[in-house]
């Protein structure tokens, strides 16, 4: 009778899927995957080595998450199971162990995608606040750079507001292929990337 009752609840929203595990990391710089420990919660994908963080980027700044083609894994690499990580900054490529943690680890992404509440809120201005070395990476041993700029230096967006967002790899062999994956896990896998 297309009538809408009154007693209809409103649906009910799904917190964030929170999530860990490990993943490779395709550098923006140097192209080669590097493995790492992942954790996705309290409104931000961290990611860390011999549990040091090298670099957090707030789920506030993800626009969106899905599979990746098999080309963004490079011409030479072996690696599968990718997906990507889309901000306004950079696209982080990721790969799974296996197509069910890559779906699963999509899902629980996109969980964030549009989600505000208080932690997330919070969560992004202490990632902010930080200060350059939360996301650097050069051959003392860091991860990722801040947005854009090599040295690390806060970068001004759009917004006009100084904004952190993990950005390119650096490694202490100079950019020359990395056959050992960076830190002695990735195995023929990064075997003949180009660098």
């Amino acid at each position: 009778s297309g009538r809408r009752s009154r007693d209809a609840t409103p649906p009910v929203e799904m917190p964030p899927t929170e999530k860990a595990g490990v993943l490779f990391k395709k550098g923006a710089k140097r192209r080669n995957w590097t493995k790492r420990d992942f954790e996705l919660k309290d409104g931000a994908l961290q990611y860390s080595e011999k549990k040091k963080v090298k670099g957090e980027i707030p789920t506030s700044f993800i626009k969106s998450c899905c599979e990746a083609d098999q080309d963004a894994a490079g011409k030479k690499s072996k690696r599968q199971n990718i997906f990507q990580v889309v901000t306004a900054d950079r696209t982080y490529y990721l790969s799974a162990e296996n197509k069910g943690e890559m779906m699963a680890w999509i899902d629980a992404v996109r969980s964030w995608i549009g989600h505000s509440d208080e932690v997330t809120r919070e969560r992004t201005k202490s990632i902010l606040e930080a200060g350059t070395n939360v996301m650097s990476d050069d051959e003392g041993g860091e991860d990722d750079f801040a947005a854009g700029d090599v040295d690390g230096d806060i970068v001004d967006n759009t917004s006009g507001a100084n904004v952190l967002t993990a950005e390119p790899d650096a490694d202490a062999d100079g950019g020359a292929d990395n056959a050992g994956g960076g830190d002695g896990a990735g195995g023929a896998d990064d075997a003949g990337v180009d660098g």
